[in-house]
């Protein structure tokens, strides 16, 4: 099965190597009989050797006829297509050749307003030499050329766009300070139930995950503020001025950091119980609405962050990073630093 798609790959790219070859004469044709319809093209080639002369003149004066058989095997080709595309099942209907390869259908139409189509029929048989690696546009000087300056060009554009809309969008936070109170009243606000629990849900998570990856280290701290403190009470010292006092006091530090550490992870594995959820997404709401009754500072100075943040990717933007990738020298590019587009 694999030989056989192979061998077929192998003909299919023969085969659009020679269409490419005879729409290349084509087009040649139709460029020389233009060029000689003009009468110091033609007075030039006259004035030049007699079999150059005699040639072009058979040539113009059959065009019409050499055309036609130009045409003979462009249709060949374009039914040869569409029954190999009906046989290879390419598309979901068998019509549909002829409308998505309409450039060849109407290349075929020996009328002067056609035949420049045929121009993307070689363009076309040129990307499925690529796709089944016939040949490797890629290392055409021609395509390298080409695709450096689509590549300006699109970036030029594109950041040309970029930048505009996000001045727009300073301009609307600058000038319009509404904007951050609809985004709360409309955005915010009717999602505020779905965010607290949200909130809350993470918060226990990370609370849990933190605590267990930590819990050693929390219990040395704690056993290590414990001792602090035992250490430098006045009742404690007191008491180990006694007989066995000392063993009392050790035996009192233990049980307090032993109660402590049964504390904290009694009240850790409470966090996922009904009662502590409840409490913290009452904690969280209270914290939402008093931040959205009190929110007018808060909101000139989200405003002014997220001006500032664009400000910072508009900069970054106007950042030409077309002459890094072509090797542009650093004296230009700090140039172009001082003066962004």
């Amino acid at each position: 099965m694999a030989t056989t798609t192979s061998q077929r790959d192998r003909l299919h790219a023969w085969w659009d190597t020679f269409i490419i070859v005879v729409v290349a004469l084509n087009l040649l044709l139709i460029l020389f009989d233009s060029l000689y319809g003009l009468a110091p093209v033609a007075s030039l080639i006259d004035s030049g050797p007699a079999w150059l002369a005699e040639n072009a003149r058979y040539l113009h004066q059959n065009f019409v006829a050499i055309d036609l058989y130009f045409v003979a095997f462009l249709i060949l080709d374009v039914l040869a297509g569409w029954l190999v595309a009906i046989r290879e099942r390419r598309y979901h209907r068998w019509f549909f050749y002829p409308f998505i390869h309409w450039y060849d259908v109407l290349g075929c139409i020996p009328v002067s307003g056609f035949r420049l189509l045929r121009v993307l029929r070689v363009i076309g048989l040129a990307v499925r030499l690529q796709r089944m690696g016939a040949i490797d546009i890629r290392q055409w000087p021609i395509y390298n050329f080409v695709h450096k300056y689509y590549q300006i060009l699109m970036e030029e554009l594109s950041d040309r766009v970029a930048v505009k809309l996000l001045t727009n969008v300073q301009y609307e936070l600058t000038n319009n300070g509404e904007l951050v109170e609809r985004i709360t009243n409309d955005v915010l606000l009717p999602r505020k139930d779905a965010l607290v629990d949200d909130l809350a849900d993470r918060a226990s998570r990370l609370i849990l995950t933190s605590y267990g990856k930590h819990r050693d280290d929390i219990l040395e701290a704690v056993d290590a503020v414990i001792a602090g403190s035992v250490s430098t009470n006045p009742d404690i010292a007191k008491l180990r001025q006694l007989p066995m006092g000392d063993q009392i006091a050790k035996g009192l530090e233990r049980s307090l950091a032993q109660a402590l550490i049964g504390l904290i992870d009694s009240g850790v594995r409470q966090i996922n119980q009904t009662g502590s959820r409840t409490l913290a997404r009452e904690l969280l709401s209270s914290g939402f609405d008093a931040w959205v009754e009190d929110s007018t500072h808060a909101n000139r100075e989200v405003e002014q962050v997220m001006v500032e943040v664009i400000e910072v990717i508009k900069h970054q933007i106007q950042t030409q990073q077309w002459k890094f990738e072509y090797g542009v020298g650093t004296h230009d590019n700090d140039r172009d630093q001082r003066n962004p587009k």
